[in-house]
């Protein structure tokens, strides 16, 4: 009989670390985990890996300066938009 599976042996192994954060960080870290789906640990993994991505880093820069001139409301329109795209592509 073959050995029993880890039934994450599929999953890439994830190390554990805590760290420390605002509580008002932890407010856009709520607020985004909601309009995304993911979970609160998925939110914070999909957020650092995009810090990592270049393309995104690029993206980024190219409309920030777009971005800084909406108004709070078109801000979030905007965030909606790019999250639902994000979830359309996955």
């Amino acid at each position: 009989m073959p050995p029993k599976q880890n039934k994450d042996a599929t999953q890439t192994k994830r190390l554990r670390h805590n760290f420390n954060m605002t509580p008002e960080l932890k407010d856009f870290l709520v607020e985004s985990r909601k309009k995304s789906g993911n979970t609160m640990n998925g939110e914070i993994h999909a957020r650092l890996e995009a810090t990592y991505d270049e393309s995104a880093q690029r993206i980024a820069a190219m409309i920030w300066p777009f971005i800084q001139k909406l108004d709070q409301d078109d801000r979030a329109k905007f965030a909606d938009l790019i999250a639902a795209m994000a979830r359309a592509r996955a």
